[in-house]
């Protein structure tokens, strides 16, 4: 009798706790009023990121025109000097250096890619686009 009362108490402790747990984890709730003006929001920040790059992209080309219609060498990949671009994304290694796909699959192990500039093992599955050269090429 006393085994089950305590299993009862042991149970009910972590129901409470479960409840608790999982009030804690649910989303907070926004006034449906407040929903449009977020999406709103939203399509601004797009909409000017947008026009920003487009700015940025304008400016770097007539800066390309200006340098004698070459590009930039950060617009290059360091190890075979192809334009980065559709064939040759630029990819960011763990380490922060940044090589165009081609090299990497030139350099890949079975899980990992040994960096060119400092022999850094970086993971295949964690190599993301550099955004920060690709939306300039």
């Amino acid at each position: 009798q006393h085994q089950i009362q305590k299993y009862t108490e042991d149970k009910e402790k972590v129901a409470e706790k479960l409840k608790k747990t999982v009030d804690e984890l649910k989303p907070q709730s926004v006034p449906v009023a407040v929903i449009p003006k977020l999406r709103e929001a939203r399509q601004k920040t797009i909409r000017f990121r947008k026009e920003y790059l487009k700015k940025v992209n304008e400016e770097l080309k007539q800066k390309i025109e200006e340098n004698g219609g070459n590009r930039f060498d950060w617009q290059k990949c360091q190890i075979c000097w192809e334009n980065y671009g559709p064939g040759a994304r630029p990819k960011l290694l763990s380490c922060g250096h940044t090589i165009c796909t081609k090299c990497i699959r030139e350099v890949e192990g079975r899980d990992t890619v040994r960096c060119p500039f400092d022999r850094k093992p970086c993971s295949l599955a964690h190599l993301r686009t550099n955004f920060a050269i690709s939306d300039y090429c």
